[in-house]
């Protein structure tokens, strides 16, 4: 390293000589797991975005458990067969609740709905996201 180097570090040297600590980082052990989530009879959870990923395997564990979920989404077709497939692997079957979160009056006709339904909600785990689009491009936010 010359001495002009040393002394003005180029932005890219400086930020991997700062991430090198964190190479070796790995986050510590669980201490919980789904197995200790207690029976959940009787309490009604909302999960957005539940028919993928993470919401749908939050969906699962609930399911195991008891609860009354609903799959709160856009996509009708991508909760039913998420419905299904949970249905498969739990032998309890979540509810579809129809959720634009980028339409306020979608969102307002999907609490009425719930509200029709349902006297009570005991959790709502907020799990999706809002795809934002222009007319040439779109973008998950």
């Amino acid at each position: 390293m010359t001495t002009a180097e040393k002394r003005c570090p180029s932005p890219i040297r400086e930020l991997k000589n700062n991430l090198a600590p964190l190479q070796s980082f790995s986050p510590p052990k669980p201490k919980f797991s789904t197995d200790q989530i207690p029976d959940l009879t009787g309490r009604v959870m909302i999960v957005t975005g539940g028919y993928a990923g993470v919401g749908k395997e939050t969906v699962k564990a609930l399911l195991q458990h008891n609860a009354k979920v609903y799959i709160a989404a856009r996509n009708r077709q991508k909760a039913t067969e998420a419905i299904a497939d949970l249905k498969a692997q739990t032998g309890q079957a979540a509810l579809f609740l129809e959720l634009d979160l980028a339409d306020l009056a979608a969102v307002q006709k999907s609490a009425q709905e719930f509200l029709s339904k349902e006297h009570e909600l005991h959790v709502l785990f907020n799990n999706a996201i809002i795809t934002l689009c222009t007319d040439s491009s779109c973008e998950e936010v």
